[in-house]
């Protein structure tokens, strides 16, 4: 009887372990495409233009050079910086990323802000 219990309890672990993964992967689906949604916005020079002046001016400044550093508009830098975040981004900074929208009025607008903050901080 003992050892139907572990077995039972094995078997729960390892159906809740399949479901989280599922979760994981539709999560990450979410992720990319509210993001995707974000560059694909990002290419409006009226959103960039609002971005940027939601951003504290010293740090939309520092975009702003580092757009033109790498000859591109800022709309261009600012998509590219979201598109590499969505390409090389560990688990921890999309973990401290999520913590950060999940508190926000506008997850869109603090999600950009964010990475745009990590990107001229590097």
């Amino acid at each position: 009887m003992r050892g139907a219990d572990h077995l039972g309890l094995e078997a729960s672990q390892t159906s809740l372990h399949s479901r989280n993964c599922w979760w994981d992967h539709e999560l990450d689906w979410q992720r990319r495409k509210m993001l995707g949604d974000l560059i694909v916005a990002l290419e409006r020079p009226e959103v960039v233009a609002a971005v940027l002046s939601s951003l504290h001016p010293e740090l939309a400044a520092k975009v702003a050079e580092r757009a033109a550093q790498a000859s591109m508009s800022v709309g261009d830098f600012s998509a590219g910086a979201v598109r590499a975040f969505l390409d090389e981004a560990d688990d921890d900074l999309w973990f401290q990323l999520l913590t950060l929208i999940r508190k926000s009025e506008d997850p869109g607008l603090s999600a950009v802000q964010t990475i745009l903050r990590w990107v001229v901080a590097a």
